[in-house]
């Protein structure tokens, strides 16, 4: 039988759950808005940037931009932001309804294994949208070469411990469907 603090550890989970999902939300939010910002600054503003700041031309308008305004900056990082964002709310989706099953004591449900395996997969295609990011900047640099003012660098970086998570996930997920499997077992012993 499951104690009060079980419950009470359970319950703090599902907290940081939603908070971190409500915040993927939140900047995935402002990165589409960057985005667009930056986009209709370059197809519609009539100025430049300069030094990180936008002169309007005809609009008058003066903007500090958070990005430098090369496209070759700006453009893989709020993709890249954006990816991640995606990705954390998947993650933390299916991880809520792994946490309500916690909380209500059913954890070795049928829907819990497809659910790691969900994370399991998010977790993967961030790792390959990153080095698919990474192949396209350096693909940019090649063709365009280095923006003016910053620099770009391009390297193959391997995150083991993301891989690993991976691969302990669809682990687990194998454990809870085998457990939900013997949970229903039981249920039909006399």
């Amino acid at each position: 039988m499951a104690s009060v603090s079980d419950t009470t550890l359970a319950k703090g989970l599902k907290l940081i759950v939603d908070a971190a999902l409500v915040l993927a939300w939140a900047v995935l939010a402002l990165v589409v808005l960057a985005g667009l910002f930056g986009l209709g600054l370059y197809l519609f503003g009539a100025g430049q940037f300069q030094d990180g700041r936008f002169d309007g031309g005809a609009f008058g308008v003066t903007v500090q931009a958070v990005f430098d305004g090369d496209w070759r900056t700006w453009v893989p990082a709020l993709l890249s932001g954006a990816v991640l964002c995606l990705g954390v709310i998947v993650i933390c989706t299916y991880l809520r309804r792994i946490v309500a099953s916690l909380v209500a004591r059913d954890t070795f449900t049928p829907e819990n294994a497809p659910r790691l395996r969900v994370i399991a997969m998010a977790i993967a295609v961030i790792e390959l949208a990153r080095y698919l990011i990474g192949g396209a900047v350096a693909a940019i640099v090649a063709l365009f070469g280095q923006p003016e003012g910053a620099t770009l660098s391009v390297g193959l970086n391997i995150s083991l411990g993301a891989w690993a998570a991976v691969v302990v996930l669809l682990v687990l997920a194998q454990v809870f469907q085998e457990g939900a499997r013997l949970r229903t077992e039981e249920k039909f012993t006399i």
